[in-house]
């Protein structure tokens, strides 16, 4: 943990998986407290030219979409659970106009049908 970095509640730094509609995607550390339009705009060099940003999905298929209004919101904890998502383990899914947002609840829907114990081959091989 970086000394000092993050607030008073949300201590420390975070890693995030950034990822979707955005020009630079992959593994970030960001202190905890910066604005999510920081994290969008400056370290992932904001969505592509003729697109608009929608949402940003966080906290992976439990957590849920932040629309572009409330970018705003400063990245801890409390603040992000106002927003109706979590932090969770660091998922940030970033999407553009083009994004259908009855498809993203879709997809996350069903996901867990489809990934549901047993499913998968660890899980699977020690059912045998």
């Amino acid at each position: 943990m970086v000394q000092g970095a993050g607030t008073e509640n949300s201590s420390g730094t975070k890693v995030f998986a950034l990822t979707g509609d955005i020009k630079n995607s992959g593994l970030i550390e960001i202190p905890m407290g910066i604005p999510l339009k920081v994290i969008i705009e400056d370290i992932g060099g904001g969505v592509p030219k003729g697109k608009k940003l929608k949402a940003v999905q966080l906290g992976g298929p439990s957590g849920g979409c932040i629309p572009s209004d409330m970018l705003d919101t400063l990245v801890t904890y409390e603040d992000i659970v106002k927003t109706g998502a979590i932090v969770g383990s660091g998922g940030m899914v970033v999407m553009s106009d083009r994004s259908c947002m009855v498809d993203v609840a879709k997809f996350f829907s069903n996901l867990p049908k489809k990934n549901r114990a047993g499913s998968v081959f660890p899980a699977g091989k020690g059912r045998r």
